[in-house]
């Protein structure tokens, strides 16, 4: 569930900044991504939803964030969560759907990005990490998609 959805109760929650860095090609696009934290206590949020280019963070981890000039800006992870993010290009769109599909039935939640073919993968500490890489590897070497790794 994303917090964009119409019935969801926002109350309690703050888009944190993420400064991001671009490498020589450019990538990522941006140079910032927000994602969504409840607000645990004063300057403390617990990130709810999974990072698109952030590296390092992860859906659950605990962050330190500032506010300046009304808008929060990440400071320091406080306490990691146990789950992982990798992010996929599907270079079919046929075979988009199938994935996540085969990614959920692992215990993996996915996150469709505004870009076609292009969605990141929350596992969770529960998951074998070695299962969803074995995956993702048999895919990337027949050419049908790649990944990165961004928090494991």
């Amino acid at each position: 569930m994303t917090k964009t959805d119409q019935n969801v109760d926002l109350s309690g929650y703050q888009k944190i900044l993420f400064r991001l860095q671009r490498d020589a090609d450019g990538y990522p696009p941006n140079d910032w991504e927000t994602l969504w934290g409840k607000e645990l206590k004063s300057g403390f949020f617990q990130i709810d939803n999974i990072p698109f280019y952030v590296r390092g963070i992860s859906d659950g981890d605990i962050v330190a964030a500032t506010n300046q000039q009304g808008e929060y800006l990440f400071q320091r992870v406080v306490q990691p969560s146990s789950n992982s993010v990798m992010r996929v290009i599907v270079y079919e769109d046929d075979a988009v759907q199938p994935l996540r599909d085969r990614l959920k039935e692992f215990g993996c939640s996915t996150e469709l990005s505004n870009i076609q073919r292009f969605f990141a993968v929350d596992i969770p500490a529960t998951v074998s990490i070695s299962k969803i890489r074995t995956l993702l590897d048999e895919g990337e070497q027949a050419d049908r998609w790649s990944y990165e790794e961004a928090s494991i």
